[in-house]
């Protein structure tokens, strides 16, 4: 025996207490690609000749050899591993 359906109920939305509400999609982030950290040897003459660039454009000034030296160092690794 088929029962009757009620024209109203076909077509009403569900209400139901159980029901899932919304949520925001999820946004993922990118993978950063995980990059080995390069070894840059720089020679011992590039360093000194920048190095003394660096201390002559500042003048000589006197007890300054370490400061011009890591400079040079940083400058020249840093130009390298761009390349």
């Amino acid at each position: 025996m088929a029962t009757k359906k009620n024209e109203n109920s076909v077509n009403a939305p569900r209400t139901n207490a159980a029901a899932k509400k919304p949520t925001a999609p999820r946004l993922h982030k990118k993978a950063t690609p995980v990059t080995a950290p390069v070894d840059v040897t720089v020679s011992q003459e590039d360093i000194a000749k920048l190095a003394y660039a660096l201390w002559e454009s500042r003048g000589c000034p006197a007890g300054s050899g370490e400061e011009d030296w890591f400079a040079a160092e940083t400058q020249l690794k840093a130009a390298t591993t761009a390349a």
